[in-house]
């Protein structure tokens, strides 16, 4: 079982790397120049976006950039998809990568989704601030917040069948608690993270 933690941490780990940059080169909204509202704050920026390759669709501020490349893991090389989007409020990301096999029992995914939790908290260098078991139409998963010493994370991992789902939105964590900005900041988490769905498969 060890075998698919580790899998499992891997992926997390390089999904978070891939994103921590950009979050903690966004400065504090203090330190920025005046500038327009967030796109987040405009109603019409927010449009759905569907994959046909990975079979989701989410809300977004804007289209993503898409991205896809083998990675090495315990289980040999992977295909790893991703979607990656930054505004001037946070950088969103969501991931998905197929493993050749997973366990087909309750503890099994457990262990699979603690370790990606374990794995998003070493890539943050950070402390778990709320987790809680969550499910998509019956598809486990895991609700994360995350602070970093500059960054504070919102992430989601879903287990579809052998599919490993994988959101985030990660801010500074300055900007997200600033007075002027926190309203703003829990509408979009919302927004972003509770619109995720699975679409059907074509034949």
């Amino acid at each position: 079982m060890n075998y698919f933690v580790r899998l499992a941490l891997s992926l997390i780990l390089f999904a978070a790397s891939a994103q921590l940059p950009l979050a903690q080169e966004t400065k504090p909204k203090s330190e920025q120049a005046p500038a327009d509202s967030p796109i987040e704050s405009n109603p019409k920026a927010w449009k759905e976006f569907s994959s046909q390759e990975g079979f989701f669709s989410v809300l977004l501020p804007g289209t993503p950039a898409q991205q896809s490349q083998k990675i090495n893991t315990t289980a040999g090389p992977l295909d790893y998809f991703t979607y990656a989007l930054q505004t001037g409020l946070a950088s969103y990301f969501i991931a998905y990568v197929d493993f050749p096999e997973v366990p087909d029992d309750a503890s099994g995914v457990k262990k699979i989704l603690d370790g990606g939790r374990d794995g998003a908290l070493a890539i943050a260098n950070g402390k778990l601030i709320a987790e809680a078991e969550i499910s998509l139409k019956g598809i486990p998963g895991r609700a994360l917040t995350i602070e970093g010493a500059n960054a504070l994370i919102k992430a989601r991992v879903y287990l579809a069948g052998l599919r490993l789902y994988i959101l985030m939105m990660v801010t500074n964590k300055e900007q997200a608690a600033s007075p002027e900005s926190v309203k703003l900041y829990e509408a979009t988490v919302s927004r972003f993270l509770d619109s995720f769905k699975l679409t059907a498969r074509k034949n």
